[in-house]
């Protein structure tokens, strides 16, 4: 993951701790979609659009709670509302909006689903900075991969 020299999106923040962890959380943890290899229907992306939601408002524990219980073991609830609250704290007087929007999804075989998310800041000078996210969610719509990147 590229971080960017933008004051609010400063390597602290839910993406950053996640991306640390879930490197090498999913190399070596299966997940239970690896394990089912008969998809029975689309994942639910309530739970995508929450921790995108977590993110936008800096709330760190909503966005712990849309994790898959092998993350939550992994990356605890005080950790993620940590985080939130710097992010928060560097974005003061520098952001008047930030807003995420669904760019598209794609199903993953044998089941589950990749989410594309853009995260738009409007800066306090006018301009406006960018990240990419890509969620990855099992059947049950819990979030088990995020990766971001700043988008210059």
């Amino acid at each position: 993951m590229r971080t960017s020299v933008q004051p609010w999106m400063r390597p602290t923040g839910l993406a950053t701790v996640l991306t640390a962890v879930l490197l090498g959380v999913a190399a070596c943890t299966p997940s239970r979609e690896a394990n089912d290899p008969s998809p029975t229907k689309p994942p639910s992306a309530a739970r995508a659009d929450l921790f995108m939601h977590s993110v936008e408002t800096g709330d760190g524990v909503l966005g712990w709670q849309q994790l898959c219980p092998e993350l939550q073991k992994n990356v605890s609830r005080e950790a993620l509302k940590v985080e939130a609250n710097a992010q928060k704290a560097a974005q003061v007087g520098n952001i008047r909006r930030i807003r995420y929007d669904l760019v598209g999804t794609r199903p993953l075989k044998p089941a589950g689903q990749v989410r594309f998310y853009l995260l738009t800041a409007d800066l306090n000078d006018g301009s406006e900075a960018f990240r990419s996210y890509v969620l990855r969610v099992q059947l049950d719509g819990c979030v088990y991969d995020v990766q971001s990147v700043d988008i210059h």
